[in-house]
């Protein structure tokens, strides 16, 4: 029994426009999606083969409400998920970082004038 060959789906605009599978700016392009240097994307079908992955950042609370919320976003149909594990630490840090830099900003200005 011969294997049916299985037509790809044809993508059109909202205009319905036919889109290519892909678009070379020459015949001799060597760069090809899904292949080494990556330079048109890492999938050869690039996002017609595989949708991209919806995240969501998540991580406020303690252990049990984190783990709730995650459940739930993924019970909602959630594809992806970006823990931060303590994010409100996070959060902390990223300020104290910046504050730091104004002040190191300001000495050094003095030293200099």
């Amino acid at each position: 029994m011969a294997k049916e060959k299985i037509k790809p789906k044809q993508f059109v605009t909202d205009s319905n426009i036919p889109v290519e599978p892909i678009y070379n700016q020459s015949k001799n392009s060597k760069e090809s999606p899904g292949k080494y240097p990556f330079t048109r994307g890492i999938h050869s079908g690039m996002y017609r083969d595989r949708l991209w992955t919806m995240r969501q950042y998540s991580g406020f609370g303690d252990a049990a409400q984190s783990n709730k919320r995650y459940k739930f976003m993924l019970d909602s149909g959630q594809t992806g998920l970006s823990m931060a594990f303590d994010f409100l630490h996070k959060l902390v840090m990223i300020l104290i970082q910046h504050v730091l830099k104004v002040r190191l900003v300001k000495l050094v200005c003095q030293l200099h004038h």
